[in-house]
């Protein structure tokens, strides 16, 4: 129990490892694999809020400083709130993916005011799939998924599944833009 406890703290410090810890506890029998999995999930979705909290909370009050506002002017913060409630949801999805960008995009996300229900649905999901690659991985491979991957195991993941959903939404933005295109020549040639 003191394990699991354990790993639900440790995902708030070094989510790598509490998620390597979780699937070799799962391999060897420890608990059943559906608890750590649980006790990670709920980790990295409290230290996900608690992050977005604090830039909802002290975020905008930095902005009441003249020197801040020089630096990012207020059509800067507009722009970035309006992007934001745009594409927030996969950008929060996939930060997960992307080294260094998890817990600035979770701050912003706070400082721009993104909706809490929308937050706590992005944050689950990405969660959810991230711990499930990285943890059934391990929890398959035990500490063989290293030698797998190499030394590099987590970029060699992140490249494998951002590739794919990169090429998936470049794929679907040219597929609407020709759409459109195909659209305009139709309405053309009937007048």
């Amino acid at each position: 129990m003191w394990e699991l406890i354990g790993l639900y703290f440790l995902t708030f410090v070094q989510e790598d490892t509490a998620t390597i810890s979780g699937g070799l506890l799962g391999l060897h029998g420890a608990f059943p694999y559906w608890q750590p999995l649980l006790a990670l999930l709920l980790g990295m979705w409290t230290s996900d809020f608690i992050v977005h909290c604090l830039g909802r909370a002290g975020g905008l009050a930095l902005f009441r400083f003249r020197w801040m506002r020089w630096i990012v002017s207020e059509q800067k913060i507009a722009a970035a709130t309006e992007w934001f409630e745009r594409f927030g949801w996969a950008t929060l999805v996939f930060s997960r993916l992307v080294p260094g960008t998890r817990t600035a995009l979770l701050f912003a996300s706070g400082l721009l005011r993104y909706s809490r229900r929308k937050f706590l649905l992005a944050s689950f999901c990405g969660n959810l799939v991230w711990l499930a690659l990285v943890f059934f991985l391990f929890a398959r491979f035990g500490l063989g998924a290293l030698g797998f991957l190499g030394s590099r195991w987590i970029l060699s993941l992140i490249l494998l599944c951002s590739g794919g959903v990169a090429g998936y939404f470049a794929a679907r933005k040219l597929w609407r833009r020709q759409v459109l295109v195909d659209k305009v020549d139709t309405v053309d040639s009937m007048e």
